[in-house]
């Protein structure tokens, strides 16, 4: 006697060949609640430090960049080109270095 689909526990809505499974198998086998939860919240953390870094460095950046575009000094003399350059790099720098461990390891 030759096995059937319905013999075998599948459907014609399925292709051929495709395994089913159940609904704790959908799941990944290495990833349980716990990780799942411990990534979402990396990812948080992760998009908090993003969203912070880039604020210090436009603000930084484009208050420098309009001081030296108005000639006006925030601090001392007036700002140039080098300025706004510094600036930026050096906000930078220190962004990757104290976010760098929060929202590079993804």
């Amino acid at each position: 006697m030759a096995t059937t689909d319905t013999d075998r526990g599948t459907s014609n809505s399925h292709r051929p060949g495709a395994v089913r499974r159940s609904d704790t198998e959908s799941r990944s086998d290495t990833e349980t609640d716990s990780e799942a939860q411990a990534n979402r919240a990396s990812h948080s953390r992760a998009g908090a430090a993003e969203l912070i870094g880039t604020f210090f460095l436009v603000y930084t950046g484009t208050a420098t960049a309009a001081s030296a575009a108005l000639g006006k000094s925030i601090a001392g003399t007036p700002a140039d080109s080098l300025a706004v350059a510094l600036a930026f790099g050096l906000v930078l720098t220190a962004l990757v270095a104290a976010l760098g461990p929060v929202s590079g390891p993804i």
